[in-house]
C-alpha cells in the first residue's frame, strides 16, 4: 500500500513564463519609471506549487498542456531539471504558452500582467485511471478555469477524483470574477479547504451574491476549511468548531511572486501527513515566508528549512 506521503497529488494552474522586471516603484498612470534589471523564469501557479511540493519529499504531478515554440521547450526543460512528472502534461503542436509580465518593486510586492496562452486547455485523458484512483490532494487554482469551454470537463474530472477519495484544496486567485457564478459554486461544492486572500474572499462572495457572512456560507455549502490570507497579519482558519489565527514569520521581503502558491504547498504537506491544523498553518506560513524571501516565484529550500522557521523563527506581530 502506498504510504500517504507517496501518494499522488495532482496541481492544476498555470504554466508560464515570468518575465521580471524589478523598478524602484510601480508608476502611476501615464508617467514612467526605470527598470533596475530584467530575466524570464519559468513559472505559474502550477509549476511553482509542484516545485515547493517536490522540495517538501511530496509526489506532484502538474496538470497542462505545452506548446512547441522555442519558450515552451524551455519549460519542459525545466521541469525535467526539477525531476517532475510528465505523466499529466500533454504536448502540443502549435500551441503556444502564456506569460505574466511581474514588476517587483523595492517592498517586495508583485503586480501582474499575464498573457494567458494554450496553459489554460484540459483534456480528461492527462489525468490516467491509475491517478484517479491513488491521488490523495488536489491543488486547484482560479487561473485554471479562465476559459469557458473547458470548466465542464475539468468540473467532471473533479468530480470523479473527488468520488475516489482526493481532498481538493481551492485557491481562487486574483481573477476569481471571470469564472461565474454557476462554475464557482460547484467548485466550492467540491473543495473541502479554499485558501482566498481578504481582498479573493470578498470578490468571491459578490461573485456568488453573499455581501454578508462568506465564510459562514461556505462552511454551510460543505466546505470544512477557509483559510483567509491576510497579509503581514498572518492567517486565520475557519472550521465548523473553531477559528484560529496563526501569525506569519519575520524576514526581509525582496519578492512575495509565488508565495500564495509555497503557503498552499506547505498545507498540502500538513494535510499529507494528518497534521493538526495548527502545525499545518505554521508550515505553510514558514513555506510562504522563505518564498518571499527569495528573488523569482519558488525556490529550492528544502523540509529542514520550513522546520527551522517553524522551530526558531519570530512571529511577525503587526
Amino acid at each position: 500500500m502506498t504510504k500517504q506521503d507517496e501518494k499522488p497529488i495532482i496541481v492544476m494552474g498555470g504554466l508560464i513564463r515570468d518575465i521580471y522586471l524589478e523598478v524602484r516603484h510601480y508608476p502611476e498612470r501615464g508617467t514612467d519609471t526605470l527598470i533596475k534589471s530584467a530575466q524570464t523564469i519559468p513559472g505559474g501557479c502550477a509549476l511553482n506549487a509542484a516545485v515547493t511540493l517536490k522540495n517538501l519529499g511530496l509526489n506532484p504531478y502538474i496538470v497542462s498542456l505545452i506548446g512547441d515554440g522555442i519558450e515552451d521547450q524551455l519549460l519542459i526543460n525545466y521541469i525535467r531539471q526539477k525531476e517532475l512528472p510528465e505523466a499529466c502534461i500533454l504536448r502540443q503542436e502549435g500551441a503556444a504558452n502564456g506569460f505574466s509580465i511581474n514588476i517587483i518593486d523595492d517592498e517586495g510586492e508583485r503586480t501582474f500582467l499575464t498573457r494567458k496562452g494554450s496553459e489554460s486547455v484540459f483534456r480528461p485523458m492527462m489525468i490516467s485511471d491509475r491517478l484517479r484512483g491513488e491521488t490523495s490532494l488536489l491543488y486547484l487554482t482560479g487561473y485554471y478555469l479562465q476559459e469557458p469551454e473547458y470548466r465542464e470537463p475539468i468540473l467532471n474530472a473533479l468530480k470523479r477524483l473527488k468520488d475516489g477519495g482526493t481532498r481538493i484544496l481551492f485557491d481562487p486567485g486574483a481573477l476569481v470574477e471571470n469564472i461565474g457564478k454557476e462554475v464557482l459554486t460547484e467548485i466550492l461544492k467540491l473543495a473541502f479547504c479554499i485558501t482566498p486572500n481578504e481582498g479573493e474572499l470578498k470578490r468571491l462572495g459578490t461573485c456568488i451574491g453573499v455581501d454578508n457572512g462568506i465564510v459562514s456560507y461556505l462552511l454551510d455549502l460543505g466546505v470544512e476549511l477557509v483559510i483567509r490570507k491576510e497579509g503581514m497579519r498572518g492567517v486565520t482558519a475557519y472550521t465548523g468548531n473553531e477559528t484560529l489565527h496563526v501569525w506569519p514569520y519575520a524576514g526581509k521581503r525582496i519578492d512575495t511572486t509565488g508565495a500564495g502558491d509555497a503557503f498552499a504547498s506547505g498545507l498540502l504537506y500538513g494535510f499529507s501527513v494528518d497534521a493538526p491544523l495548527k502545525r499545518s498553518l505554521q508550515i505553510a506560513n514558514g513555506c510562504g515566508s522563505l518564498a518571499t524571501r527569495i528573488w523569482g516565484p519558488h525556490g529550492n529550500f528544502s523540509l529542514d528549512d520550513v522546520e527551522l522557521i517553524v522551530t526558531n523563527g519570530k512571529e511577525l506581530r503587526v
